[in-house]
């Protein structure tokens, strides 16, 4: 964040840190995936699994046993895309100008054309942050 945001900060300005907190959100997220694992969602059901499944519905048994799961490329996206808002980056600068020019130059602009958008917002002085930064 800090070599992005360096390129678009006016030469007699400067950043003076970046801190990345983790969202409500990342939170949330990341303590039911340090129990569950990622969303099941991202993968695929082999051809095994599915005749597994068909068979147990009718009532017989029949083990997997080694059959490796497939990803599903959409839903991994989906997820990766949704991971992105597990954090979020505090830019302090040294003057509101620098701030300004930051946010006029980066508040939706893709990313190396990742189709991910930065989303900027002012963050008043005053604010303070309670979360172990990462």
């Amino acid at each position: 964040m800090l070599q992005l945001l360096d390129s678009f900060k006016p030469a007699s300005g400067s950043i003076t840190s970046v801190t990345i907190y983790p969202s409500q959100f990342g939170k949330e997220r990341l303590q039911y995936e340090e129990q569950h694992g990622p969303p099941k969602q991202i993968f695929k059901k082999t051809a095994v699994e599915a005749d597994e499944s068909e068979e147990r519905d009718a009532g017989i048994k029949h083990t997997l046993g080694d059959a490796k799961k497939d990803i599903s490329q959409v839903e991994l996206r989906k997820y990766q895309v949704e991971r992105l808002r597990y954090f979020y980056a505090v830019v302090v600068c040294d003057s509101v100008a620098t701030a300004t020019s930051l946010y006029a130059n980066c508040d939706g602009l893709e990313y190396e054309n990742s189709a991910n958008m930065i989303d900027m917002r002012f963050i008043p002085d005053e604010e303070t942050f309670d979360d172990e930064p990462r």
